[in-house]
């Protein structure tokens, strides 16, 4: 008998596939690895940002957010309690955060702390009725922050972080 037997013949591809796809494996791993590193580096900047927002809202008075009267576009306007010494009682202090810029480019996400105005992170998408920066759920008292950031030689990153607060 000369040649290979049909089951020889499976068994040869089988085997030949099963180690093509092995190979192949090991071949892209460090591609793959390498983009979700990229993805999941978001800038320290943007991270200190959020982390800022989030913590002011931790930090709210309970039933300082109006749920009812809030927009897609309308900054997030909540009060904090501050204790004065000279008068030994906790005073509120108003917080808003919110989009500076223009309607069609990349503007700031911008934090005023009664007559303070600081700038938190630049550049980011302004926003609009389909992509707010703050999302609210009255239901849950839950507020999604959503903003889409360009850092300077990546591309867009969007960050979302959800704060649960209490009423």
């Amino acid at each position: 008998m000369k040649g290979f037997s049909l089951l020889e013949a499976l068994i040869f591809g089988a085997l030949s596939c099963f180690a093509l796809y092995c190979v192949s494996q090991l071949l892209i791993k460090p591609a793959q690895m390498q983009r979700t590193l990229n993805a999941s580096e978001a800038p320290h900047e943007a991270v200190h940002a959020l982390d800022i927002l989030v913590n002011d809202l931790k930090s709210a008075a309970p039933g300082s957010i109006q749920w009812d009267t809030q927009s897609s576009t309308s900054p997030l306007v909540f009060a904090q309690s501050r204790f004065n010494p000279d008068t030994k009682k906790f005073d509120p202090v108003v917080m808003a955060y919110g989009y500076e810029g223009t309607e069609s480019g990349p503007g700031r996400l911008m934090r005023v702390e009664s007559d303070t105005t600081t700038m938190i992170l630049q550049p980011i998408d302004p926003p609009t009725a389909a992509t707010p920066l703050f999302f609210y759920d009255s239901a849950l008292h839950v507020i999604m922050v959503d903003i889409r950031y360009h850092p300077a030689g990546k591309a867009t990153m969007r960050l979302v972080r959800r704060v649960a607060l209490s009423q």
